[in-house]
């Protein structure tokens, strides 16, 4: 009997290695995870995590549940502080650090209370699944809580959105991502 329970738990861990079933990695382990893609026409997660350390930079790194062309990144400081304040630097699949500012207060998206970056790419628009990011505030400011929230959009043309979707008067139902790689 113990051998039948050994097999099928056995079984159990093959199968969901090979099936492809998400998993992440990530360092330290998010709260939170929730996959958005029902809420636009790619896939989509949103990841977050909670610090009770008292630290001015929290670095997070790992594997998102599934690959990613584009990425924004929300930090909530202890206090209010000028978004020029915030220091943010990322790099996908191991490559070369990029240092981004966020691009959004709380003022302007009201939804979270959090400071965003604009949509970022990962380099020359490649799907990237490996993400480190670290972000820093001035001394005495710590970071309560970090977002991750990561797309993969196809630009190759093959995305799920109908070439002919309706409009809502002059604007197009999904607009359309322009990219910024050369």
């Amino acid at each position: 009997m113990r051998f039948y329970q050994l097999l099928i738990c056995f079984a159990f861990v093959i199968s969901n290695a090979f099936l492809g079933v998400a998993q992440t990695s990530f360092k330290p382990e998010p709260l939170k995870i929730t996959d958005e893609t029902n809420r636009q026409p790619d896939h989509a997660s949103r990841y977050v995590w909670g610090f009770e350390n008292s630290e001015n930079i929290q670095t997070i790194q790992g594997n998102a549940e599934h690959e990613f062309s584009c990425f924004g990144i929300g930090v909530a400081p202890s206090e209010p502080i000028s978004s020029s304040d915030i220091s943010i630097k990322y790099r996908i699949n191991n490559g070369s650090w990029i240092k981004t500012k966020p691009d959004f207060s709380p003022e302007t998206i009201a939804r979270d209370n959090l400071y965003w970056t604009d949509l970022l790419f990962t380099p020359d628009t490649k799907s990237g699944k490996t993400i480190e990011i670290q972000a820093e505030l001035p001394q005495g400011i710590t970071i309560d809580s970090l977002k991750l929230h990561v797309i993969n959009v196809d630009f190759n043309g093959k995305s799920t959105i109908p070439k002919n979707a309706p409009k809502a008067g002059a604007c197009p139902a999904y607009p359309t991502v322009i990219t910024r790689a050369v």
